[in-house]
């Protein structure tokens, strides 16, 4: 997935979600990040 992608994929989520603070949407990036990084670790396993 490309930069752009990935950061209109993060913006269209926080967009859904409502978040309206800062912090609450770097979580949510954290987290989306460590998702498709265990989901990148795996599939290297494989």
């Amino acid at each position: 997935m490309s930069l752009s992608r990935s950061h209109s994929f993060f913006w269209e989520s926080n967009q859904k979600l409502g978040l309206s603070t800062k912090s609450d949407r770097i979580k949510v990036v954290q987290k989306l990040m460590r998702d498709m990084h265990v989901n990148i670790l795996e599939d290297e396993i494989v």
